[in-house]
């Protein structure tokens, strides 16, 4: 008996590969860059026209080296010393002529699309042919699931002691049947209007209006086990800024996530924001954190005796930037 590799084993396997005879070759070349991954004796090759090649640039000093792309985040290798891959991101970006600062013109990430509604309406919505796979799926395991207590029933009529085993494959069918539906004949979407962004459930010829938003915000999210994640989210009327979005999520919705990089998110920020005229606050930049870190020493600052002790701990720990008390 044969077991197959899961695509976490895989991942472990090629990361291994990498790491004992891992070689990354990068080309810069007239109409690209040229990406060479090469694990012992397998090898995969990648080009990037040099037009869609925004920057090169690190998430952070001892970070992967990617490049960014309307299409989205490639990573362009994680070998080599911190410097060598600041050299080499430095290098990139002289030889195409562009600069580490993120780009200000957004895209809509790989999975999204924007189509018209029943109504004639621009919404955005998740990649229609895979969601078509995803329903096939779905009733394919509906199907199956729906076989065993019909089997059950003919065969085993003389034994009671099996009818919990019937109704637990029977609502098990009923949860799959009803997502195999929701797949095939619902879906939220987001209707694009100018000032506005709008959270609609679809379900057949019938909508319903789930939020509607007037901002848009990228912030970072610390609270999964995988590390620090990169969310994209639509902000209710008359939300103040910087506001902690743990006390204020029913005002808020996540459009898109990313983990490690907010290089993706952010682009589909700037394209929401260009496409529905909507604010766009980027809180995940350097000087947001340093703005938001003065906010809160101003809090401590006035919270009392305990607040002030702690907020003297802090300054000895990291004393507030020059750019902060401009």
């Amino acid at each position: 008996m044969t077991e197959s590799l899961d695509p976490g084993g895989m991942a472990a396997i090629c990361q291994l590969l990498r790491l004992l005879f891992g070689r990354d070759v990068l080309i810069s070349r007239q109409d690209g860059l040229r990406i060479e991954h090469h694990y012992g004796l397998f090898r995969s090759t990648k080009v990037l026209p040099r037009a869609e090649i925004r920057r090169c640039y690190r998430t952070s000093p001892g970070g992967p080296l990617c490049v960014e792309t309307p299409r989205g985040t490639t990573e362009l290798t994680r070998l080599g010393t911190f410097a060598e891959r600041a050299e080499l991101e430095e290098a990139l970006n002289a030889d195409f002529g562009l600069r580490a600062e993120p780009a200000q013109t957004g895209a809509l990430p790989k999975g999204w699309c924007e189509v018209m509604s029943l109504e004639h309406d621009a919404v955005l919505v998740k990649d229609p042919a895979v969601r078509r796979k995803q329903a096939r799926i779905a009733w394919i395991i509906c199907a199956v699931l729906s076989t065993v207590p019909v089997y059950l029933l003919l065969q085993e009529r003389d034994r009671p002691d099996l009818l919990t085993a019937v109704l637990v494959f029977f609502g098990l069918t009923s949860l799959a049947g009803w997502y195999a539906v929701w797949l095939s004949f619902g879906r939220n979407e987001w209707k694009i209007e100018k000032g506005r962004l709008i959270l609609q459930r679809r379900f057949g010829q019938n909508r319903t209006t789930r939020f509607e938003a007037a901002s848009l915000e990228l912030v970072e999210n610390h609270s999964g086990e995988d590390g620090t994640s990169y969310v994209l989210a639509a902000i209710a009327p008359r939300v103040p800024p910087l506001t902690n979005p743990a006390t204020t999520w029913k005002l808020r919705r996540a459009i898109h996530m990313h983990s490690r990089d907010p290089s993706e998110p952010r682009s589909f920020g700037l394209w929401l924001s260009q496409r529905c005229q909507l604010p766009f606050a980027d809180l995940t930049t350097a000087q947001a954190n340093v703005i938001e870190l003065e906010e809160l020493k101003q809090k401590l600052a006035a919270s009392g005796l305990m607040g002030r002790a702690t907020l003297r701990l802090i300054e000895r720990v990291a004393p507030s930037s020059p750019e902060s008390k401009r």
